[in-house]
This record gives structure tokens, C-alpha cells and sequence, in this order.
């Protein structure tokens, strides 16, 4: 760690404002379990930790950034469909929105900019489609572009990108 950490590394404080809002229902057999949920929130961050490259892309360091405040919101929805006596099919989707920004001095030119590797929007996706014998999955995360250094100019932005992910397994017991 020494090598590539920050030994004199702060721990962040946090002052915060949230509020969560679910909502959760049980229609029929069919459709056994719904949920909604929104959650939004307003961060007050001192000494804020933020992961950067160092030497190259393949050495990170965490480093403090002075104060950063973060407003967001979070939305998910997640549902389970017995489809048939033998197929079920759970889904499940995430979006989040935040808005991070330095608010360390307001003389720097860096001055409520979105602070580096935090994207404004992302967000996952999750479809499993499970029998008694096997299930199948899928899954989809998705991070929108984001800045790699301080000042967010267009030569810092990073493009956005997607991760799909495919799983296919089967539970058993070997000897109870």
C-alpha cells in the first residue's frame, strides 16, 4: 500500500439530508412481489476520498478532495412473475443521478465542477428466468460518461460504458 496508497489519507465526514419513499405490493399468485422505491438525498462532505490514477491506469490512489457536496436520487423497481407451475421470472432495474461537485475554494477554477471518476447518471438492469432445474440470467450495468482529472473540459471526459453480463447455473447437493 505504501507503494501506491496515501498514507496520510483522512477519514470523510458527512452531514446528510435524505428521504426514502417505497412502495411494495403483493397482486396474485402471477405476481407475487412488486417493489418501487426513490430515495433522494443531499451529502455535506469534508475530506471526500475520491480513487485516482497515479503512475498509470493500472495504479490507483485514494486521495482526499476538501469539500464536495452530493445530491441525488435513486430509483428502483423490482418484481417477481410466476410465469408457470415451472417458470419464474424475477426483474430488477436501477437508476441513479448524482451530482457531485467541489465546493473547496471558490476562487479555483475547479469550483463546482463534478469531481473526477463520478458519473452524473448510472444505473443496472437483471433478468432471471429460473426453473427447478436450471436458471438462466442476465445483466446489464450501465456508467455514464465522467471526468479523469479536476477540470471538466471535453479533453477529460470519459465515455460512458456498458457491462452485459450472462449467467447460466444450477444448484445441487452433493451428499446432503
Amino acid at each position: 500500500y505504501t507503494a501506491v496508497g496515501n498514507r496520510t489519507l483522512r477519514p470523510e465526514t458527512i452531514n446528510q439530508l435524505s428521504t426514502n419513499l417505497s412502495w411494495v405490493k403483493s397482486w396474485n399468485k402471477k405476481l407475487p412481489f412488486s417493489k418501487m422505491s426513490v430515495a433522494a438525498y443531499y451529502h455535506f462532505v469534508n475530506d471526500k476520498i475520491v480513487a485516482m490514477p497515479s503512475r498509470s491506469l493500472f495504479e490507483w490512489t485514494m486521495l482526499n478532495y476538501g469539500k464536495v457536496n452530493i445530491w441525488g436520487v435513486d430509483a428502483n423497481v423490482m418484481m417477481q412473475i410466476n410465469a408457470t407451475k415451472w417458470l419464474n421470472i424475477n426483474m430488477s432495474f436501477a437508476y441513479v443521478y448524482q451530482r457531485a461537485i467541489d465546493v473547496t475554494d471558490k476562487t479555483s477554477k475547479t469550483y463546482r465542477q463534478q469531481i473526477p471518476y463520478t458519473p452524473k447518471h448510472s444505473g443496472n438492469a437483471r433478468l432471471a428466468l429460473q426453473t427447478e432445474w436450471i436458471t438462466f440470467s442476465y445483466a446489464l450495468l450501465a456508467v455514464g460518461s465522467r471526468y479523469k482529472l479536476r477540470n471538466n473540459v471535453p479533453g477529460n471526459l470519459l465515455a460512458p460504458y456498458f457491462d452485459h453480463s450472462i449467467g447460466l447455473n444450477r444448484d445441487f447437493e452433493i451428499k446432503s
